[in-house]
């Protein structure tokens, strides 16, 4: 006879058996900590091994060597008139679809901004800029800088000067839609309380 609860060991709430990440080498199959006392204690194993975890989550990709790239670009020079063309009949055929998905997104990000608190000026925003030497905040690269709402607009977040962070693309899209304030944290960890 199965139950469908079970008691976490670092919390000593009982949850549903769903609240638990999978583990094959437990007798339950379950791990001990429910997943939000898991992700607190692997969030600051990682923060505090951050070297180490770095190092095992490089291991992990293969290097892509010098032959692999050489071999991809001349495969490019080879094929260029045929991968115009595939690219082409994708925009022929999925084109309009993703144009259509992307203005529906621009629309929708419109509207909360229309509807979210307060408002920002150009030359808040440079300042904002000059204050981070026009850099993204967290790799602090030179790309061009997308602004990046501290607390997103679907959460709630105001379109304020002081909830803005300038970040290059490829952060801003990692981010998503978590509240990481990149300008004071250096190196932020993300707790989930229970």
């Amino acid at each position: 006879m199965s139950t469908s609860f079970k008691t976490c060991r670092t919390c000593k709430s009982v949850k549903a058996l769903s609240e638990f990440y999978k583990n094959c080498g437990a007798r339950d199959g379950l791990t001990g900590n429910c997943k939000s006392c898991g992700d607190v204690v692997s969030n600051a194993w990682r923060h505090a091994n951050r070297d180490r975890h770095n190092s095992y989550q490089r291991g992990k990709k293969k290097p892509y060597t010098e032959a692999q790239r050489e071999w991809h670009r001349q495969n490019y020079l080879r094929n260029k008139d045929r991968l115009k063309s595939l690219s082409a009949a994708w925009w022929k055929r999925g084109g309009p679809k993703v144009r259509a998905a992307r203005q529906r997104s621009d629309a929708k990000r419109r509207a909360l901004a229309a509807t979210a608190i307060g408002t920002h000026t150009q030359s808040e925003w440079d300042r904002i800029l000059r204050k981070s030497h026009w850099v993204c905040a967290k790799c602090k690269s030179a790309k061009p800088l997308t602004k990046d709402h501290i607390l997103p607009l679907s959460r709630g977040g105001s379109n304020m000067a002081d909830n803005l962070q300038p970040l290059c693309k490829h952060c801003n899209s990692s981010k998503g839609s978590r509240n990481v304030n990149y300008l004071v944290d250096k190196e932020p960890i993300h707790v989930n309380f229970v």
